[in-house]
């Protein structure tokens, strides 16, 4: 049974975090909440190995909180993380459990037992799934919407999600929280290197919502216009192989569609002078804090929640999705004036030290965990 609301407020609320994924967000958010809270976060490991090592100025916020790692390659490696799950619920016996919500089946595996013990918090990363290879989701999509619905409570991030959760295809979630994504892969002095004049970057999985497609025909407006222009395309997916004739047509346009460690990524976002996302449809972006955190202003479609975050004509610009014309004017214009670029990039640097910062992510979340109990 949950410990007494009392007995809980006389006290530093035990909270148990478990992330089958978003391992960067989630050790950011619990050294942040370790100010507020005790915690003790479950740590997939396969996804910690590809988010965390090689990430700069780790003792910065890998401190002030316990953690342990699990499995869930196959089978029976995810029964076994389940149960090291549910020993460290009887162990540690925790005021708050609060779970990145994702595909993993080690959430369904372990979530029943878990409320039992204490309410359980989930972080809605997305609300619906993106068009796509994200569509598989949709195998498991009810058993993920009965969670939804048990939930003590729901986080998403910006007005945006709030709204698509309280439709019937996200579970006609209402009353949940709004908690901003913060910084990820944040570079550390060391990291920081003028950017390549006239560089394009898009960042991340290739695919059918990103609108890359789109990207490409603004590239080949560009070309046509004799705008000088670099495009760098970091990371695997189907569209980049559905458009590679129009891509290899293009040689300002390179392709790393290798794996990308995280110092890797942010040497790619410290080279480029802005990142595009040309997405058809967005909820939040792990992408846009990324550039922000690295002091890059974003040229995106105003779509979903984007405009939740990008200030148009203050730390990037906003263009109507699906328009390759608009795109390229937008992309030319701020090419041919670095003065606004830095000062874009400035602002958006400003905006991650301030609206994007842990710490007060960690404080509202606090607000929330105490609620509940």
């Amino acid at each position: 049974m949950p410990p007494s609301s009392a007995a809980a407020t006389q006290r530093r609320l035990r909270v148990l975090l478990i992330a089958p994924h978003f391992s960067e967000y989630t050790a950011r958010l619990a050294g942040a909440l370790a100010t507020e809270v005790d915690v003790t976060v479950g740590f997939n490991q396969d996804n910690w190995r590809a988010e965390i090592d090689t990430l700069p100025g780790e003792a910065g916020f890998l401190t002030g909180f316990d953690s342990f790692f699990f499995t869930t390659r196959r089978t029976v490696l995810r029964w076994l993380g389940a149960a090291k799950v549910l020993w460290t619920l009887i162990r540690r016996r925790p005021d708050i459990v609060h779970f990145q919500e994702t595909h993993n089946r080690i959430v369904w595996l372990t979530e029943p037992l878990a409320r039992r013990f204490a309410p359980v918090v989930l972080t809605i990363h997305d609300p619906v799934p993106h068009a796509g290879r994200d569509e598989a989701a949709l195998e498991f999509w009810p058993q993920r919407l009965a969670i939804r619905r048990r939930a003590a409570l729901c986080l998403a991030h910006g007005a945006h999600c709030l709204e698509v959760l309280a439709t019937p295809e996200a579970g006609e979630i209402t009353g949940a929280g709004n908690i901003r994504h913060g910084v990820v892969l944040q570079p550390g002095p060391e990291d920081l290197r003028p950017p390549e004049p006239r560089s394009i970057l898009m960042f991340g999985r290739m695919e059918a919502y990103k609108g890359l497609e789109v990207l490409i025909a603004a590239c080949e407006r560009l070309q046509a216009e004799g705008v000088a222009f670099t495009l760098t395309l970091a990371g695997r997916g189907p569209e980049v192989d559905r458009l590679r004739p129009r891509i290899d047509a293009l040689p300002q346009v390179r392709v790393n569609d290798g794996w990308l460690t995280p110092r890797d990524a942010i040497a790619a976002f410290q080279a480029t002078s802005l990142v595009v996302m040309p997405y058809l449809e967005s909820t939040q972006s792990g992408v846009l804090a990324a550039a922000f955190a690295n002091g890059r202003p974003v040229v995106a479609s105003d779509v979903g929640g984007i405009p939740d975050v990008l200030q148009d004509g203050e730390t990037g610009v906003l263009v109507p999705p699906e328009d390759p014309v608009a795109l390229a004017e937008a992309l030319a214009a701020l090419l041919d004036d670095p003065a606004r670029l830095e000062r874009m990039g400035r602002a958006a640097l400003a905006y991650a030290d301030t609206r994007l910062a842990w710490a007060p992510i960690a404080a509202e979340t606090a607000a929330h965990y105490r609620a509940l109990v």
